[in-house]
């Protein structure tokens, strides 16, 4: 069954992004494929996006961000992208079956004024503080999250979770299996204590294994720069490389013998995980987080705590079979399999949202899938 579907990306960053940008990338993934599948989707972004769906991008956007990740726009300016889009919604209420909110903030304010259903993705953790305030007042329709671990923090709110829908890619297209004769480790990530770069730093070391690390210096890590990081680049063994693309990429993670993701909180999901699967690279992660549910231990790859463990994981990865990573990643973290899962949890929400309507009620809560 053809549906019609409105995404209503975040306002962060164009989709697909330029560069840094995980959930703009999973929701160009995600519209690209419905499309090729011959759902009618509208895709609302930012300016800048492009789009084999019809596309609106909304004036003013995208929106810069401060040192803590938060947008730097006013009560003013949210407002008036809030009108605009509520404005293009109903404008083709006619020709939606369902919106699809990937902003949690944007869906609150937008779904009670909507006559359709809609569904809405958190990608972001969600045990923090602003957070849990938000989600304890939540009555903005289903949830889907993107791993069972980010739920974890907010177990004890009644939420309406509809399915666990892991981030996908179009890994087929633009991966391959990697040799990884280039003989060193890779860390994928900004260069920041939220991604904890210096644990990899200190694991390759103590293993003797050359690191390369490639990702942004935000400016507002200075500090962290200077006292943490610069005196483990001082070392031989470590390179950093900068940013690098999408074009660079493969070349970098297909090369590398290992994947070095430390992130130290719950990390709710990972892309730098599943492109380092997606080219045969074994990946070394926490246990906390999304890490468990994508890496399954001297499979994949393996999961360690502390210093030790990841230096013995980095001396063990030869013993991981390179193939069989590739063919799990295309398995579980495909576009395809992602879209399929969405396709599912949007006939969910529709059975229910019919059925109330034939029942004479307002729009009820759809049945769970978990």
């Amino acid at each position: 069954m053809s549906l019609r579907i409105a995404q209503v990306a975040t306002m962060g960053f164009p989709v697909p992004p330029r560069g840094y940008g995980s959930v703009e990338k999973v929701v160009h993934a995600l519209t690209e494929t419905l499309v090729d599948e011959d759902h009618d989707v509208l895709l609302i972004a930012a300016q800048g996006s492009a789009s084999s769906a019809r596309l609106h991008e909304v004036p003013g956007t995208p929106w810069a961000f401060n040192r803590v990740g938060e947008s730097t726009h006013s009560l003013v300016d949210r407002m008036r992208v809030v009108r605009h889009i509520r404005n293009v919604l109903l404008r083709h209420i006619d020709e939606l079956d369902i919106v699809h909110f990937h902003s949690a903030w944007m869906a609150e304010a937008l779904q009670p004024s909507l006559p359709i259903p809609s569904v809405t993705t958190l990608h972001m953790q969600l045990d923090t503080a602003a957070n849990r305030d938000m989600l304890g007042k939540w009555d903005a329709g289903p949830l889907v999250s993107v791993s069972d671990a980010q739920r974890q923090g907010v177990r004890d709110l009644d939420l309406p979770w509809l399915a666990t829908v892991y981030n996908g890619l179009p890994l087929s297209e633009t991966t391959w299996l990697g040799s990884g004769e280039g003989g060193y480790l890779a860390f994928l990530g900004m260069l920041s204590p939220v991604k904890d770069p210096a644990s990899a730093m200190r694991a390759a070391i103590d293993a003797d294994i050359p690191l390369r690390v490639a990702g942004p210096a935000p400016w507002y890590e200075g500090d962290y720069m200077r006292e943490v990081l610069n005196p483990l680049l001082a070392h031989p063994l470590v390179e950093w490389i900068g940013e690098i693309g999408d074009a660079e990429r493969g070349a970098f993670l297909g090369d590398a013998v290992g994947s070095v993701c430390t992130t130290p909180g719950p990390e709710p999901g990972s892309l730098a995980i599943i492109e380092s699967l997606a080219f045969g690279t074994p990946v070394i992660g926490r246990h906390v987080g999304v890490p468990p549910e994508m890496v399954h231990d001297a499979i994949h790859g393996y999961l360690a705590t502390t210093d030790g463990e990841r230096e013995a994981a980095c001396r063990a990865l030869d013993r991981i079979s390179r193939s069989t990573c590739r063919t799990w990643a295309l398995q579980r973290f495909s576009q395809q399999r992602m879209a399929q899962d969405y396709v599912r949890v949007y006939e969910t929400v529709l059975g229910g949202y019919l059925a109330s309507r034939t029942a004479g009620g307002h729009q009820a809560a759809s049945p769970r899938l978990r």
